[in-house]
């Protein structure tokens, strides 16, 4: 008799063991795997990136795109028909005096790294 309660007795503890390893793999909030995209996702999600920064480029070179925005094309040049260079003169390593003829005008204008300002204009001389 003491051999049969013995076996119940460890029978009931190794249900209670097994209980408790059960209870202990099914922790609610414990992930059952990683989370996260797995390495295939991240091939496509680098994929759609790529695409779509190839398309804003395309897209951004576009005329009619560029003069939505205002945007001055790459290729822009300074139209200079009529626009001639008659002196310059240095005033400080950067700062030049520049004098330009422009159309029936002579223009004085102050040349800086920040931009250029008219300092006088007057009528060119008639040849």
């Amino acid at each position: 008799m003491r051999r049969a309660m013995l076996r119940q007795a460890l029978a009931a503890s190794a249900c209670a063991c097994a209980g408790l390893a059960s209870a202990a793999s099914t922790i609610p909030f414990k992930p059952e795997a990683a989370e996260g995209p797995s390495g295939g996702q991240w091939g496509w999600a680098l994929l759609v990136c790529v695409a779509v920064l190839a398309a804003l480029i395309v897209l951004a070179r576009h005329p009619a795109v560029r003069r939505l925005i205002g945007a001055v094309p790459l290729n822009a040049t300074v139209p200079t028909q009529g626009l001639q260079v008659v002196d310059s003169v240095r005033l400080t390593p950067q700062v030049r005096l520049v004098t330009v003829a422009f159309g029936d005008q002579v223009l004085l204008l102050s040349v800086s790294g920040q931009g250029a300002t008219l300092v006088s204009s007057r009528p060119a001389d008639k040849p």
